[in-house]
């Protein structure tokens, strides 16, 4: 449930910055999704595991199917046979990632939009370095903020962290390609990879034999909705 909550949360947050930026909304749109942004960021402190890596890298896999419910609902952007074969595919693997058999631990509290769009190498390069720093936004803003609630850091890295993410909300609207639904849901894949990096490095939280298998899943799943052709 805190998953679903929080994905509302920051694609929402998200959708409404996009569409100030991209959909000339008013800019107020824009403001509302970066305090819903910052909101965000505290959700996960809430879950009951405190592996920061895979509770964010599991959240990925309802990030995705619900960024494509999103842009279906609200942009009429209808996922195709690559966006459902792909987002299957990296549900899966996030699945095996949250399920696999793990020894107890003691957890201690420490489509229309794209119409003539095609793929060229810069576009390709543009879209992985972006989706590369929006991950590194997010995680980082996320972090910051689980560093205070979670672990008794000083609070004002939770404001730092909650800057961060409003800064991370308008990376996605410099993509080049303007399916929302689509755009967010691969994003997921990185976002779900560059999790379990984060928590390697900056916790010493070693992803697990699960956490490979089921992240080099859920990246080629996003991959293959991504550059599925159409």
């Amino acid at each position: 449930m805190i998953n679903v909550v929080n994905a509302v949360a920051e694609i929402g947050g998200g959708w409404l910055v996009f569409q100030a930026i991209r959909s000339d909304k008013p800019f107020w749109w824009g403001i509302l999704g970066s305090l819903i942004l910052v909101i965000y960021g505290f959700i996960p402190t809430l879950q009951p595991i405190s592996n920061f890596g895979r509770v964010f890298a599991v959240y990925g896999g309802f990030f995705i199917v619900m960024s494509y419910g999103w842009g279906w609902l609200l942009s009429s952007e209808r996922p195709d046979k690559g966006d459902f074969i792909g987002g299957a595919i990296a549900i899966f693997g996030v699945l095996v990632a949250w399920f696999w058999p793990r020894k107890a631990q003691i957890q201690t509290v420490s489509g229309t939009a794209d119409a003539g769009f095609h793929w060229t190498p810069a576009k390709v390069v543009l879209a992985i370095f972006l989706f590369l720093a929006a991950g590194l936004c997010e995680i980082g803003g996320g972090w910051l903020v689980w560093q205070a609630v979670r672990e008794g850091k000083p609070f004002y890295w939770a404001i730092l962290g909650g800057l961060v993410l409003v800064g991370y909300g308008f990376i996605p609207t410099a993509q080049p390609t303007s399916n929302f639904g689509r755009l967010y849901a691969v994003y997921g894949g990185f976002f779900i990879v560059l999790s379990y990096a984060w928590g390697w490095v900056f916790d010493k939280e070693m992803p697990d034999a699960g956490d490979y298998v089921g992240a080099a899943i859920a990246l080629a799943g996003v991959v293959v909705a991504f550059f599925y052709p159409r």
